[in-house]
């Protein structure tokens, strides 16, 4: 994803859109991409509803443009977690918005 230009840019916007809810998949990757950026930063104009999901340990307090897009918002913690619990926490959180 990392030479996504042109129409591409287009569908990433055209799907956080048309979103009901954005769920990001926090971890470094995540972190240092530009596009998982611009998502999450056009998700966060658009004031869809967001839920961070923790992919990677050490994410629950995250600064920079990241803990912008986080803000105080209930997260998903996988990398704590039993994965069940997180679907079910997922689930919770997905149907409250």
């Amino acid at each position: 994803m990392e030479n996504i230009s042109g129409s591409s840019l287009d569908s990433m916007a055209k799907a956080i859109e048309d979103s009901f809810v954005v769920l990001i998949c926090v971890s470094e990757q995540y972190r240092m991409s530009i596009n998982c950026q611009a998502e999450a930063q056009y998700a966060f104009k658009l004031k869809k509803p967001i839920i961070p999901l923790i992919m990677e340990e050490g994410y629950e307090n995250e600064k920079g443009w990241l803990g912008i897009i986080m803000g105080d918002k209930i997260f998903v913690n996988f990398s704590k977690h039993p994965f069940d619990a997180c679907m079910r926490k997922l689930y919770n959180e997905i149907s409250i918005v």
